[in-house]
């Protein structure tokens, strides 16, 4: 099996953030041999979260600092953060994503969980419970679309899958704490983002990383 790694700048500020950090981090094998990095802190019952498109599980990092009496264990998601890539067909993409989310658990030794989603990771978490509901005591969606049936997706998400635009867009926008600063204030929190520079060169360092750049062009 080839080896798939993440660029250097990206593994140094995941062990420069977690050193300063409780929360742990830790790699698992998930499935047929790849391995998954999560970051885990607390004691009590468990709760998964799962990031959106673009990040990693670091963006969970000031909330897994504050969470009390729960297990918090935040998941880079395949091909994101240090997790290796995994195949995810586009013709069978949602239960490629269902079967890989109930290896994880098995992995992690959890028959039931607590499921917390953002973005896209949210619509894993969805996709996930709907398919086994017995293994998900609660579900949290944070800003997660639902696509579901007869739901529509707002017209710059839309624009934003058109593959020349995501192209056009990758070529122009290189990622500089100034830029992501932007984006994020563009969602309404850059008073909230300024005060977290960590998180800042943690995205500016998954913008330059391609494992995770061809991940998320396909996703």
């Amino acid at each position: 099996m080839t080896q798939i790694t993440h660029p250097d700048e990206v593994v140094a500020i995941h062990e420069r953030v977690l050193d300063g950090s409780r929360a742990q981090g830790r790699h698992i094998e998930v499935g047929s041999g790849r391995q998954v990095h999560v970051i885990e802190g607390g004691d009590g019952p468990p709760l998964v979260l799962l990031h959106g498109s673009g990040l990693s599980a670091l963006q969970f990092l000031p909330l897994l600092e504050r969470l009390d009496g729960v297990r918090a264990i935040a998941v880079d998601r395949p091909g994101y953060g240090l997790s290796d890539p995994i195949d995810l067909p586009r013709d069978r993409y949602r239960d490629a994503v269902i079967e890989w989310l109930d290896s994880l658990l098995d992995a992690l030794g959890l028959d039931v969980t607590a499921l917390l989603g953002n973005s896209m990771g949210g619509v894993w978490a969805l996709w996930y419970a709907m398919a086994h509901p017995n293994r998900v005591r609660r579900l949290v969606l944070l800003g997660a679309a639902p696509l579901l049936p007869d739901t529509r997706i707002p017209p710059p998400l839309r624009v934003m899958a058109i593959p020349k635009v995501v192209e056009l867009l990758q070529r122009v926008m290189k990622p500089s704490p100034k830029t992501v600063v932007q984006m994020i204030g563009s969602m309404g929190e850059k008073e909230t983002i300024v005060n977290y520079p960590d998180q800042i060169e943690a995205l500016v360092a998954a913008g330059h990383d391609p494992v995770a750049s061809q991940v998320n062009f396909a996703e």
